[in-house]
């Protein structure tokens, strides 16, 4: 350490100066400066605990350490070779989150030329391109087929191939070869275990995501163990999402939260996000995130179909269908639901021809949800097809819960004048109402005993519920009143009088009075139901 004397200003002594000027004349000591103690071996075993506990952080670090390292190494080889795994490691791990991995693919493609001779480094690089980024995070359209995510052709032993490798080290080989094994159509968890045994966070991540549902207990000691490891949990929080309709979402949330933090860019986490805040009724918030999404990914199908649901219920058709027809004309893999969705909102805005050709679009899907039907018969019926609406409406209702193709069903029947039928299929609409109510009742008492819920979630889903039994309820009574006037045409007294009987609470008094006068005179009545 240099030290100051009084008079020197800069610090420097005067007997350091004249050692200098001798060192400089003699050229003996030119480049040649006191170093502290030198501190590689535990640069070294640091960077080999980063690599281990595996998170994209301690990658990215243990590289930092290597490269710092190498710098000053007469002969960098083994440590370039370190780094030329490392940049293996992290293209996968960004693959993982679907995020881009053409910069950490490009380090690695330069290194290739100054690897050992026993290293197959190009092999190497062309695996890891190979390997399918995650198929929740890209979209559809921009996945390879199943048949190609392996690097390999024909019947080449990938794992005996990699093993052929004793230059990499034991960790980067593991990952590598699980990483190729999680790329088949339906990876086996015992195969897995085979691959690789290390109990390490690195391995015990990516051996957690490989299989969905991911283990959550994993992916909870990943994190335990390594608290910086935010991408598990984005895995945890995708695995949580399938138990979000028994939860207020809050847990799930939370995991995305700290994945956001860490890579606010991840169509992944994003996506997530937005399903997240659209199951748990939130669509404004879902919206956004699917935006997000879309900002990342624009040609996401998922993250497109699941803003146009949002923007319908929204009450913003136009933007709706804005949506659809990008995955429409996209050929999308999901179009035939773009399709059902345009056809709604079409149909909201009394667009029936443009949504009868969508509707019918929509009905090619194999099989086609029964949902598709009801809105088919709903336009068909609208447009006074009355024969085709009566096809629809039957496939529809074979589905037990299509409540409202029930009573469309019932409609048809009765504008067809087939007074017993119409009678029959609105009587079926309102046990479907009734049911439909009991069970949403069913689901408030289970809610007014949750202890595990935010209190807000649980308001608004009680609030929820109590809307949807009244709906329910008054849609019930309206059909028995609608049963009851096929009834009374049909002139069968005592059962008109049965179904007005259990429609008594059905505010419209003037539909009653035509039963009660249909039942008197036998006349036909004047409005339709």
């Amino acid at each position: 350490m240099l030290r100051s004397v009084p008079g020197d200003s800069f610090g420097v002594s005067p007997h350091f100066v004249v050692a200098l000027a001798g060192c400089l004349m003699l050229s003996a000591c030119a480049a040649r400066v006191p170093t502290p103690a030198d501190d590689r071996p535990e640069r070294l075993a640091r960077a080999a605990a980063l690599v281990a506990e595996g998170c994209y952080d301690c990658l990215l670090d243990a590289r930092h350490i290597y490269a710092g390292l190498a710098g000053n190494e007469p002969s960098g080889a083994a440590l370039g070779l370190r780094m030329f795994e490392l940049d293996l490691l992290l293209a996968l791990r960004e693959k993982e989150l679907a995020l881009a991995s053409g910069a950490s693919l490009d380090r690695a493609r330069a290194a290739v030329p100054r690897l050992p001779d026993t290293v197959d480094g190009g092999r190497l690089v062309q695996m890891v391109e190979r390997v399918r980024a995650d198929a929740d995070g890209i979209p559809f359209v921009d996945q390879p087929p199943l048949e190609r995510s392996s690097p390999f052709e024909g019947d080449v032993d990938w794992v005996a191939w990699l093993a052929r490798h004793p230059d990499l080290s034991p960790l980067a080989r593991e990952y590598l070869a699980v990483s190729v094994a999680c790329g088949a159509p339906r990876p086996d968890r015992r195969r897995l275990a085979e691959i690789s045994a290390s109990e390490t966070p690195l391995l015990r991540y990516r051996r957690a995501i490989c299989v969905r549902p991911s283990s959550r207990e994993d992916l909870e000691l990943v994190r335990t163990d390594v608290p910086a490891f935010a991408e598990a949990a984005a895995f945890e929080a995708r695995t949580a999402f399938a138990e979000l309709s028994r939860t207020d979402g809050s847990q799930m949330r939370e995991l995305l939260e700290v994945a956001y933090a860490r890579f606010p860019r991840s169509p992944l986490v994003l996506l997530y996000m937005g399903l997240g805040a659209q199951t748990t009724g939130e669509c404004r918030e879902a919206a956004d995130w699917f935006t997000r999404t879309l900002a990342v990914r624009p040609r996401h199908e998922r993250a497109r179909l699941g803003r146009a649901i949002c923007r319908t219920y929204l009450g913003e058709p136009q933007e709706a269908i804005a949506d659809a027809t990008v995955l429409i004309e996209a050929g999308a893999y999901n179009q035939a639901d773009a399709y059902y969705w345009r056809a709604y909102n079409r149909h909201r805005l009394q667009e029936l021809e443009p949504a009868r050709q969508d509707i019918e679009r929509a009905k090619r899907a194999q099989p086609a949800p029964s949902r598709v039907f009801t809105l088919a018969g709903i336009i068909e019926h609208d447009q006074g097809e009355l024969e085709a609406a009566e096809a629809d409406l039957a496939l529809a209702v074979r589905d037990p819960v299509e409540c409202l193709a029930r009573w469309y069903y019932g409609v048809v029947g009765y504008k067809m004048r087939h007074w017993p039928d119409s009678a029959s299929r609105f009587a079926s609409a309102e046990q479907c109402y009734r049911q439909s109510a009991d069970r949403s009742r069913q689901e408030r008492e289970g809610m007014l005993r949750r202890t595990d819920l935010e209190p807000a979630f649980r308001e608004r889903q009680i609030a929820g519920f109590d809307a949807a039994i009244r709906e329910d309820t008054a849609l019930a009574v309206g059909a028995a009143l609608d049963a009851a006037t096929a009834l009374a045409v049909s002139g069968d007294k005592a059962a008109a009088l049965a179904a007005l009987e259990r429609a008594w609470d059905d505010p419209r008094t003037d539909r009653k009075e035509t039963v009660l006068r249909l039942l008197a005179d036998a006349d036909e009545p004047e409005h339709d139901p």
